[in-house]
C-alpha cells in the first residue's frame, strides 16, 4: 500500500503525515507557458486520459457526478480559469538549443541505450499491452504523445539540464552531448 501511495503521488493532494516534506509527484507548473500551449493544457486538464490513456493524472471532469449539462458548462469555465491562471503566472524559461539537426533514428537508438526505458513509457504498443498499475510503478512520466505537448527545443534544453527547468526533478542529468540531446529530442517530438 505504501509503495502505491508513493508511486501514485497520493500525498500530492491528500494530507498524509509521513509525506509532508516529500516533493510533489507531478511536474512543476511554474514555467508551463514555455513548455506547452494553452490549448494542450486545456485538453489535458479537461480529460487527461484522452491524451494519454495510461496517465496517473486523475480525471476531475466528465465523471458520473458532474456530467449533467450545467456541470459540464461549469467545468469548462473552471478549466479555462485554471489555464488562464497557470499561464498568467508562468515564470519565464527560455529553452536554448543549438542550430543543429537531430536524427530521429539515432535518437531512437539512444533512448534504448542510455536507460530511458528504466523510468519512462515511450511506445504506444507497450502501453496497450501493459497493465495500468505496472506503468504507475515507473519513476518517470509516460512520454507517449510528447510531440503534441512541447517543442523539440524545450526537450533539448530539458535533456541537457533538467535541473535548470525544475530544480527538484528526479530526472538525472544524463550528460548527453549536444548532438545526442538533439537526436533524442527530435525522436521524442515526432508524434
Amino acid at each position: 500500500g505504501l509503495n502505491l501511495i508513493e508511486k501514485s503521488g497520493c500525498y500530492g493532494c491528500h494530507t498524509i503525515e509521513k509525506y509532508q516534506s516529500w516533493p510533489k509527484s507531478g511536474p512543476s507548473l511554474e514555467s508551463l507557458a514555455s513548455k506547452t500551449t494553452k490549448e494542450w493544457t486545456y485538453r489535458w486538464i479537461d480529460d487527461p486520459q484522452s491524451i494519454r490513456p495510461n496517465t496517473s493524472m486523475p480525471a476531475f471532469f466528465h465523471l458520473s457526478n458532474n456530467s449533467d449539462p450545467e456541470s459540464v458548462a461549469r467545468g469548462q469555465q473552471e478549466v479555462h480559469a485554471m489555464v488562464a491562471f497557470l499561464f498568467a503566472n508562468s515564470k519565464a524559461f527560455a529553452p536554448e538549443a543549438p542550430a543543429i539537426t537531430g536524427n530521429p533514428v539515432k535518437g531512437e537508438e539512444l533512448v534504448a541505450s542510455v536507460g530511458c526505458f528504466a523510468c519512462h513509457q515511450i511506445t504506444k504498443e507497450k502501453a496497450a499491452v501493459r497493465d495500468r498499475n505496472e506503468i504507475r510503478r515507473e519513476q518517470g512520466p509516460s512520454l507517449i504523445g510528447l510531440g503534441s505537448k512541447t517543442s523539440k527545443e524545450w526537450l533539448y534544453a530539458w535533456l541537457k539540464d533538467p535541473y535548470r527547468y525544475h530544480p527538484g526533478t528526479r530526472m538525472p542529468n544524463m550528460r548527453l552531448s549536444d548532438q545526442e540531446a538533439m537526436d533524442i529530442a527530435t525522436y521524442l517530438s515526432q508524434d
